[in-house]
């Protein structure tokens, strides 16, 4: 039964397939750095239920991520779709992954509020969310985040004022919200 899949830089032009929800087994699967047309297909990513580690970047996807296909995920560690042109916004649903160690969705066309569940991801070690159209205040739940050592969420929307939880991430080393629209005074880190 296939497991792995890395077919990453391999000059893909085309778009994913439907029958990738048939390899049910699947754990790892990288497509990143390919001329991939179209989407997530929801109908392909329903079957991946034991899907561990996830990465279509810098692959020219569009469309909205399915949440609802990747919350099933539970085994989920790696969710990498960075450096493509997705849009839509990420569901609270995400506070599901609670296996999640990293989450990079960097340099998309995202948008919405950072859902307060992203809370939930305990498990989370780096969280990189730059350079996209977020909008409202970082979530004070991102306090929750205590394994987390990257905090990238530079390049939003982002109003309103650091929350006094992000002292709480004592695992933290790198914290960068440049170029929002936040204010007030730091908190203690």
């Amino acid at each position: 039964m296939l497991e792995h899949i890395d077919l990453h830089n391999a000059s893909l032009n085309s778009t994913i397939p439907l029958e990738l929800g048939l390899c049910s087994n699947l754990t790892f699967l990288d497509f990143s750095i390919n001329l991939l047309r179209g989407g997530l297909p929801r109908a392909a990513l329903s079957g991946l239920k034991k899907m561990s580690q996830f990465g279509i970047s810098n692959a020219s996807l569009t469309g909205e991520i399915p949440w609802d296909a990747i919350t099933t995920w539970t085994d989920l560690k790696s969710l990498q779709l960075q450096v493509n042109s997705l849009n839509g916004s990420i569901s609270s649903e995400i506070g599901r992954l609670s296996n999640l160690t990293l989450l990079f969705l960097f340099i998309n066309q995202l948008s919405g509020t950072i859902p307060k569940e992203i809370g939930n991801l305990t498990n989370l070690v780096q969280l990189d969310l730059s350079t996209n159209s977020f909008t409202g205040p970082i979530p004070p739940t991102i306090g929750n985040l205590k394994q987390l050592t990257l905090l990238n969420l530079f390049y939003n929307n982002l109003t309103g004022t650091l929350p006094v939880e992000i002292g709480d991430m004592a695992s933290v080393q790198t914290i960068d919200i440049n170029t929002n629209q936040l204010h007030g005074e730091l908190p203690y880190l």
